[in-house]
C-alpha cells in the first residue's frame, strides 16, 4: 500500500491503481501504476481478485518488488508493506 503524498481522495493508504492504457494489456497497466505511484518496479506473480463498482472495476494482482524505491519518485511518498 501507499500513502498518496497529496491525500488523493482523501486516501491516507491505497493500493497503487489507474486507469487502463489502450493497446498496453493489463498486468503492463499494472506495473506501470505501481512505479509511478511507489516508485517500485514489480514483476506479477499472481491474480488476486476483481472488485466490481457501480461504473468501474479494479483488478488486483500480486507482485514482488524487483528494483526501485519511493525515495526515486521524490516528495514525500511513503510505502506500507
Amino acid at each position: 500500500m501507499v500513502a498518496p503524498s497529496n491525500g488523493y481522495a482523501g486516501y491516507t493508504a491505497t493500493f497503487p491503481k489507474g486507469r487502463v492504457d489502450k493497446g498496453l494489456p493489463r498486468q503492463a497497466n499494472a506495473i506501470r501504476a505501481a512505479y509511478e505511484e511507489s516508485g517500485l518496479k514489480v514483476e506479477i506473480t499472481g491474480f488476486l481478485t476483481d472488485a466490481f463498482r457501480s461504473l468501474t472495476y479494479t483488478r488486483y494482482y500480486l507482485a514482488r518488488r524487483v528494483d526501485g524505491t519511493p525515495a526515486d519518485m521524490g516528495g514525500n511518498r511513503r510505502l506500507y508493506i
